[in-house]
């Protein structure tokens, strides 16, 4: 199947979502503040695993930026391709349980209730409950200058309160934001 573009509504003339769940910002002028315009490309949206483990991705407009989750743009734009029909106030559920799985076949509308009550997130619910790790967290491995393996944690709020490091700071030297190439004089990568 060819891969099919649509707006998203709420972001008209600014964003699309592709039928492949691909975001992109929409080619056009903008006017800044100070009057001058220049001219943003047409660019594909880079995607994150929010804190709730959902895809999602940041859309701005002027005077709005917002977080939005990969599967409820899909379903505003799509909806004819998720399974069931959709009725006021439907959510979309995600069948399998996993909160970044987002093909139409494992997307459903149902009520509130029916999202609660799938049989597959409230098993990964519990089990996240009884110790065991989420599914959705990443483990974070320490290393030294030299790439050397130092430490493994379960997540980088351990690794921050085990090495006193703000666990902001791990983050920002996973991801490369700003200066921070490491933190607490290591460098910090995700396991795979």
């Amino acid at each position: 199947m060819c891969e099919i573009w649509r707006e998203i509504p709420g972001f008209e003339g600014f964003y699309q979502i592709s039928s492949e769940r691909r975001v992109k910002s929409v080619e056009r002028d903008v006017i800044q503040k100070s009057g001058r315009t220049f001219h943003c490309k047409e660019k594909i949206r880079k995607q994150s695993i929010m804190k709730t483990g959902y895809y999602g991705v940041t859309l701005r407009k002027p005077g709005i930026l917002k977080l939005c989750t990969i599967h409820k743009l899909f379903g505003d734009a799509f909806p004819e391709l998720i399974q069931g029909e959709w009725f006021p106030g439907a959510e979309i559920d995600h069948i399998n349980g996993i909160k970044t799985d987002n093909r139409p076949e494992n997307l459903r509308w149902v009520s509130h209730k029916g999202n609660m009550n799938n049989e597959n997130t409230k098993d990964k619910m519990s089990s996240s409950m009884k110790g065991r790790p989420a599914p959705n967290r990443k483990w974070v491995i320490k290393l030294s200058k030299n790439n050397e393996i130092l430490h493994f944690y379960p997540s980088i709020m351990q690794a921050g309160k085990e090495n006193g490091i703000n666990y902001k700071n791990i983050h920002s030297a996973i991801n490369g934001v700003g200066r921070h190439k490491s933190a607490g004089g290591y460098k910090w990568v995700y396991s795979d």
